[in-house]
């Protein structure tokens, strides 16, 4: 259960970062600062799912949850506590949402400010990127 609420945050975290690309695209055509607010909320929404998928993914390594099979590649009973916690970003797959999370987290810190929606269009791209790898 765990496994698949953290795949569904993720895709999520994809379909809002494209959301916000999208919206700062029409805020840019329109010169509408609306469309310019909702680009700036998805880039929000897509570090707070990506934040709360690598929670989840850490909480999955802290409890041993050997069913998923992440999990139970890179991570044993006889870990120590900080050892389990580093081993989510031990493989390809935590790694790669660690930093998809890095660069949301960039992105969110750059278009708090007043920057320009190219930022936001680009930098919602890129992390877009990211999280597409992750997933595919």
């Amino acid at each position: 259960m765990l496994a698949e609420v953290g795949l569904i945050l993720v895709w999520l975290a994809l379909a809002a970062v494209l959301y916000a690309a999208f919206a700062a695209f029409v805020g840019l055509r329109q010169a509408d600062p609306r469309w310019a607010l909702s680009a700036r909320n998805g880039v929000y929404a897509t570090t707070g799912l990506l934040g709360l998928a690598l929670i989840l993914l850490l909480v999955a390594f802290l409890d041993d949850r050997f069913q998923i099979r992440y999990v139970a590649q890179h991570s044993s009973r006889d870990l120590p506590l900080y050892l389990k916690a580093s081993a989510v970003w031990a493989g390809q797959e935590g790694s790669l949402l660690l930093w998809a999370l890095l660069q949301a987290l960039f992105a969110a810190l750059a278009v708090g400010g007043d920057r320009t929606l190219w930022a936001t269009i680009f930098l919602s791209l890129i992390t877009a990127f990211f999280v597409a790898v992750t997933l595919f």
